[in-house]
């Protein structure tokens, strides 16, 4: 029987991914939890889900081949009412510059959309001029 995805909350979503981390030396994502990298390194870099992990690889790889540029993670933009007054804050999971120098603001998705984060997504949409691009398990 499939759950009813319009009734599936954020904390839910969040009890069921896995959390895994990728070593900021050498690159290779890890599972355990502590992590222990057989570079010897020990500075990682935490991520909400695996397929995001794998954006973020896949970015970078892009990044040092010179196709994106100021590639940077967990950006906060403030959500803004009529009159200026803060009402709440986006979180993208990506932000980076193209090749032609344009701001690309990305969201990694692997399951459910919730409402509240749809309305999130919206809302800076509208406020900021220029759409989200969001990648899920299909599209990267």
């Amino acid at each position: 029987m499939m759950p009813d995805l319009r009734r599936v909350s954020g904390a839910s979503i969040g009890k069921r991914r896995k959390r895994v981390q990728i070593c900021d030396t050498c690159g290779v994502m890890h599972e355990r939890n502590p992590p222990q990298c057989y570079c010897g390194a020990m500075v990682f870099t935490k991520f909400d889900s695996k397929g995001e992990a794998q954006r973020w690889a896949q970015l970078r790889m892009f990044e040092k081949a010179g196709e994106i540029s100021r590639l940077k993670r967990q950006v906060a933009f403030p959500l803004a009412a009529d009159g200026g007054t803060t009402v709440g804050k986006y979180v993208a999971d990506f932000e980076y510059r193209d090749a032609a120098g344009k701001l690309v603001v990305e969201d990694y998705k692997g399951g459910a959309i919730t409402g509240l984060a749809e309305w999130k997504r919206r809302h800076f949409e509208a406020q900021h001029g220029f759409a989200v691009t969001i990648v899920t398990k299909r599209t990267k």
